[in-house]
């Protein structure tokens, strides 16, 4: 009788050790992954805005800005070094992060002088001013929804000083939550994302500075390609003012003038009615062409520093 208790024992021990831990499952979502997401993204086209309290920014509002080229987000899996989750039965390939780097005004973290990093980053235009690099991470899941979307969610920073270390952000328990929802588009071989930042600032760190309180927000939309080779608004995207005989257009409300060309306007020097003139609309028409009407800033970019390339 003990003898076969002790079979019966080790029969069921080998029986069980060759079990798999985790039930054979069959269900829609067990093949499912993102790799299309993983990888560096840039800016190939986006339009973005930002408000103060608000109040629109005209300095941040742009839209349909080709060709940046910026570095926008790294996307990676969230697992152990072997790529598992806390089971380690399941490989992670639907719990995502994004990686954000970018550049921010050494003010808006109350650096000064020679406490200001004077921070770089390759396709940035905020380069040549008084910078400091930023990081932030955004965590997602993809939906069982939808296979090919993710919304990411993130909120605490971090900053890296001139001694090369790093700050966490100070505000980030009162600010609003950030994200950024993305779709992976087949077609486009892209991340078509919108995204939102929520800022608040004490102010500038320095004593005796009339800077109060502020609050902001940085939103947009943005179409993202892993290598630049791939966006197509590189190739066909020029900068180019106007080259017809003229447009027409009420300057300064002295009348309607049809001779208006952008080389006129490049010899206004005044910069305040230079500008003043860029936002005035105007018409013009080519033979065979129907009528264009946009405000001459459109007509004449380069003149009137309304280039984004």
């Amino acid at each position: 009788m003990y003898i076969s208790k002790v079979a019966l024992a080790l029969t069921f021990f080998s029986f069980a050790q060759g079990q798999d831990p985790r039930p054979v499952r069959e269900t829609p979502f067990e093949k499912v992954n993102y790799n299309d997401f993983i990888g560096n993204w840039h800016s190939c086209l986006e339009t973005s805005h930002m408000t103060f309290e608000g109040v629109a920014q005209k300095k941040h509002t742009h839209q349909n800005v080709p060709c940046r080229g910026v570095h926008m987000a790294n996307i990676t899996y969230v697992g152990d070094e072997d790529g598992m989750d806390h089971s380690g039965f399941e490989k992670v390939t639907q719990i995502l992060q994004l990686q954000r780097i970018g550049l921010n005004h050494c003010e808006m973290w109350g650096l000064t002088g020679a406490t200001c990093p004077n921070a770089t980053m390759p396709g940035n235009e905020r380069t040549d001013e008084q910078t400091v690099m930023y990081k932030q991470n955004f965590h997602g899941i993809g939906s069982y929804s939808n296979e090919h979307h993710v919304k990411f969610y993130g909120e605490e920073k971090s900053i890296t000083t001139v001694d090369g270390s790093t700050v966490r952000g100070r505000n980030d328990h009162i600010e609003d939550q950030d994200f950024f929802d993305c779709s992976y588009n087949a077609k486009l071989e892209g991340l078509l994302c919108d995204r939102r930042q929520n800022e608040f600032r004490n102010g500038d760190g320095v004593e005796g500075s009339d800077w109060r309180p502020i609050a902001y927000n940085d939103f947009g939309t943005h179409y993202l390609v892993k290598d630049m080779a791939q966006c197509q608004f590189c190739d066909t995207y020029t900068c180019a003012d106007y080259r017809g005989k003229g447009f027409s257009a009420n300057m300064m409300g002295l009348g309607v003038s049809k001779k208006v060309t952008c080389a006129n306007v490049a010899k206004i020097e005044d910069e305040v009615i230079k500008m003043a003139v860029c936002d005035t609309m105007a018409k013009a028409k080519k033979v065979g062409q129907p009528p264009r009407n946009a405000l001459i800033k459109e007509f004449c970019p380069n003149v009137c520093g309304a280039c984004k390339d």
